[in-house]
């Protein structure tokens, strides 16, 4: 008989010895104990060898050990007594300077207390410091005050580079800064429509005439900052980097001041030697503005090389390509089609649609796809702020670009046919309504005749 089959029939025989137990005879000496019941006789037990019994219970598994419930229990116990015990960290807050938050108690005692309770030890806590944020209303620039303060900062800056005088750029700075996140916040507001009256923008800031018998580079510098900020908006970059440009278009002239302004203003053509003369500016401005230390470097060179151009032709050093810095780049197109716009000495000025068409035909190759893309996308043909006459003899303001059809804005029609002022203004998409097109600009003084 197999190993396997004797172990079953014994426990099959204790079972039924279990079931109906037979008395035993008390052995003597044994306090009526009854012996056990050997089974010696059987022949299939008594050839079992030990070691085959031994080998058999060495090879089964041992029995998973019975979990200790109530000891687990009381470690836990143990180690949270021990964790209450020991004083925590304090953690600090941050922007606060180091001030540790407040300590909770959580013991037993305090377990009972009412939410009312929590609520003052809450309100006890001074609050977080809130981060500054563009959109604060400390930090809300109305357009034609900012422009009004960066004009009188550049012009003082301006007139301490004009006399040779040192000059701080951290005025100018500042203002760049509040250009650019002023810029940024109107981006947004854009997307609102609907909502009268329509703020003012850096962008109609920039549409009034400048007399090009007067020089104000001030105001020049602020406008192709305007418009720098539109590319480099077109062009995804970040605050930081809006600032930078900003600056850069604002001091991008700062050479001319060592020119004198009867040169400058001359209603007649240059000469070629006035022409070469002029020409010196990029380099004036990079010799003021690197004296302003390491940190402003790149301002310099930006200077130096805002007219320099993609294909080479530029001046002075004749660069192109990635040689030229890229804020140098916008500013170049900027500063061609801001004199278009106001005109100078010896030029009228022309319509946003004439300049921009006139750039494509004559600055093609010597600016970037990129450059280029970015100008049609950030400066409209027609700009918001700007008056526009349309095809039914309506006349209205441009409040909104598409940036995927440039030529065909979403405009507030202010003035009828007749050319009477309407008591509340429609919005028209011209993207929309394909029947209608823009027909031309449309004057202050136009609009009412």
């Amino acid at each position: 008989m197999r190993m396997v089959d004797l172990i079953r029939s014994q426990q099959k025989e204790q079972r039924e010895k279990s079931a109906t137990p037979r008395p035993k005879e008390p052995a003597p000496g044994t306090g009526g104990q009854a012996e056990p019941d050997l089974d010696d006789s059987s022949e299939e037990t008594s050839g079992l060898q030990e070691d085959p019994s031994k080998a058999l219970l060495e090879d089964a598994a041992p029995l998973p050990e019975a979990p200790r419930i109530v000891a687990m229990a009381d470690l836990i116990r143990s180690q949270q007594k021990e964790k209450s015990a020991t004083p925590r960290p304090k953690k600090f807050a941050p922007r606060t300077g180091g001030q540790a938050e407040p300590e909770l108690d959580t013991s037993e005692e305090t377990s009972g207390l009412q939410e009312d309770t929590w609520k003052a030890r809450l309100e006890d806590v001074p609050p977080l410091p809130e981060e500054p944020s563009i959109f604060a209303p400390g930090h809300a620039d109305s357009p034609d005050e900012l422009y009004a303060a960066a004009e009188e900062t550049l012009g003082t800056i301006y007139q301490h580079a004009s006399g040779r005088e040192p000059l701080a750029i951290e005025p100018a700075a500042e203002m760049a800064e509040r250009f650019a996140k002023t810029s940024v916040r109107e981006n947004l507001q854009r997307a609102i429509k609907d909502s009268l009256p329509r703020p003012s923008t850096l962008m109609q800031q920039t549409l009034g005439k400048r007399d090009p018998g007067t020089l104000n580079l001030a105001r020049k510098g602020l406008n192709v900052a305007i418009y720098a900020l539109k590319l480099g908006d077109a062009l995804g970059y970040p605050v930081t980097k809006l600032t930078e440009l900003a600056l850069a278009g604002m001091v991008h002239d700062i050479g001319l001041t060592w020119f004198p302004e009867s040169m400058l203003t001359k209603p007649e053509p240059f000469s070629k030697n006035e022409r070469e003369q002029i020409k010196e500016h990029a380099l004036n401005g990079w010799e003021i503005l690197r004296l302003l230390g390491p940190d402003w470097e790149w301002l310099a060179d930006v200077t130096l090389q805002h007219h320099e151009r993609e294909d080479g032709s530029g001046y002075p050093n004749g660069l192109g390509g990635d040689q030229i810095h890229e804020y140098a780049k916008i500013i170049g197109i900027c500063d061609i089609y801001e004199a278009m716009a106001h005109g100078r000495a010896g030029r009228d000025g022309v319509t946003p649609i004439d300049a921009l068409k006139e750039i494509l035909q004559t600055e093609r190759g010597r600016f970037s796809q990129t450059i280029l893309r970015a100008f049609i996308n950030g400066l409209s043909s027609y700009p918001v702020g700007s008056w526009v006459r349309l095809s039914s003899k309506e006349v209205g303001q441009v409040i909104a670009t598409n940036k995927d059809n440039p030529l065909r804005p979403v405009l507030e029609v202010w003035y009828d046919t007749s050319r009477a002022k309407l008591p509340q203004p429609k919005v028209i998409d011209l993207n929309k309504e394909i029947l209608l097109h823009i027909t031309g600009p449309a004057t202050e003084g136009a609009r009412t005749k």
